[in-house]
């Protein structure tokens, strides 16, 4: 995951590809791995040993993503999007309409968005960039619409367990009679 991460930022950035090394300690048969990746003339090691070759590797890209503020969320950028959007459609609801506004300096812009899904808006966190604000506003709403439906339905089973008793308690108290 992190490698495939790490090789994305660099092809965007237009970097060469992150080169691993590794290192291996122990016995043939109980070999232990450290790995070390460079990227943009940096390194960024593990500092502990795992026990194959490819957790050692995920490990040091991973330690590269946090040093560079590479964010997870980059690689599924269009969860919240698509899923806001699959529950808009499900639920007859126009597709959700996004609106940014940045604000900052030139060179450290932050962007925020609000999306408008059916008769909600909904504000989503700061972001570096204008994909990220949109991902932010929309798992706001998704969260939150999610939320209400599962309320809304937890309630309308609470309801119908009462009238269910009422029926009992009715039909008993008409035998008694």
């Amino acid at each position: 995951m992190y490698k495939n991460l790490l090789q994305q930022y660099a092809q965007k950035q237009n970097l060469d590809f992150p080169v691993y090394t590794s290192e291996a300690e122990g016995p043939p048969h109980a070999r232990r791995f450290k790995s070390r990746v460079c990227l943009d003339g940096k390194s960024y090691e593990t500092f502990e040993f795992f026990p194959t070759l490819k957790e050692a590797e995920q490990a040091a890209a991973k330690v590269a993503c946090q040093v560079l503020s590479v964010d997870v969320v980059q690689e599924n950028a269009g969860l919240y999007t698509n899923l806001l959007q699959e529950f808009a459609h499900k639920n007859g609801l126009l597709c959700p309409l996004y609106e940014t506004v940045s604000s900052g300096l030139s060179h450290r812009l932050v962007f925020v968005s609000k999306v408008e899904i059916g008769s909600d808006t909904f504000l989503g966190a700061e972001a570096k960039t204008k994909k990220l604000a949109e991902i932010n506003a929309a798992k706001v709403a998704y969260c939150a619409l999610t939320r209400v439906k599962k309320l809304i339905i937890h309630l309308m089973l609470i309801l119908a367990e009462s009238l269910e008793v009422l029926f009992i308690y009715s039909r008993f108290v008409y035998v008694l009679k």
